[in-house]
């Protein structure tokens, strides 16, 4: 259980900075999902179309976000079927991964 919680974990620090709170209250890098806040912020109870910057920064943080996206479905795909598999072998029962995530 300990192994799969770290792998989990690591697919979703890809992700956010702090995922186990809404808000970053954590002083480490902020990740795709706070870039993204902060992005959309821009974008928030404007008429205006977007700028050159936001633009820009939105093929900035779309490779971020879909490598992010594909490490927590690897995680779904891989690592909980292995951690089901494992549990079976002691007659207990795994958990339910869930869908994939579309970006």
């Amino acid at each position: 259980i300990d192994g799969l919680e770290k792998q989990m974990k690591a697919a979703e620090g890809a992700i956010t900075s702090n995922p186990g709170a809404a808000e970053s209250t954590l002083r480490v890098p902020d990740q795709v999902h706070e870039h993204l806040l902060a992005l959309e912020a821009g974008f928030e109870g404007e008429d205006d179309a977007p700028t050159a910057a936001m633009l820009d920064q939105m093929k900035l943080l779309r490779p971020q976000y879909e490598g992010a996206i594909e490490k927590f479905n690897d995680f779904l795909k891989t690592d909980v079927p292995s951690f089901n598999r494992a549990m079976a072998d002691h007659k207990l029962t795994g958990v339910v991964a869930g869908e994939p995530v579309q970006p």
